[in-house]
């Protein structure tokens, strides 16, 4: 909306997506459920829009349900009020390691010389990485951060874990 309250035009960005897996679960005219696994990046509103034009129809996304988000799901979780009610033992069969939680995102390991570079926000030259984007950074062992490695192979920090020996 403009500054005079006119709808103003606009143009969506295309976006490479990927659908990995679409299933239709149910269809009771004119409803009709599916259940799809798709890369990052995809709204699924939009990709019931745009099932919905490759049929000639209109449609509203009326329900959505996140099933799962890298490598935690939804049937693996536990909600919160149940989790308050559980003694700090039992708490922690639901704990999991940072690691664990985002092991779609890459590792990276520095040397002992690049540990201090990286923690004060310099970037790091990594040349024999194959790729550009982002990844946990670990020295030995413990994680320091998350990066993100540009397209000319330079490690830039992006959060830093500081500990205190």
């Amino acid at each position: 909306i403009t500054d005079s309250g006119e709808l103003g035009e606009f143009e969506l960005e295309n976006l490479n997506i990927e659908i990995f897996n679409l299933e239709l679960i149910d269809y009771n005219y004119p409803k009709f459920t599916f259940k799809t696994l798709v890369s990052k990046g995809t709204y699924i509103r939009t990709l019931g829009v745009d099932i919905a034009k490759k049929l000639g129809k209109f449609c509203c996304l009326t329900d959505l349900q996140r099933t799962r988000i890298g490598s935690i799901k939804l049937k693996e979780s536990i909600d919160i009020n149940t989790l308050k009610s559980l003694d700090n033992v039992s708490k922690m069969q639901y704990v999991k390691r940072v690691e664990e939680i985002l092991i779609n995102i890459p590792r990276i390991n520095i040397s002992s010389t690049e540990v201090k570079k990286f923690q004060n926000g310099s970037f790091i030259r990594v040349e024999n990485q194959k790729m550009h984007n982002e990844c946990f950074v670990f020295f030995k062992d413990e994680l320091m951060g998350y990066g993100l490695i540009d397209e000319n192979k330079n490690l830039h920090p992006k959060r830093v874990i500081n500990r205190r020996n």
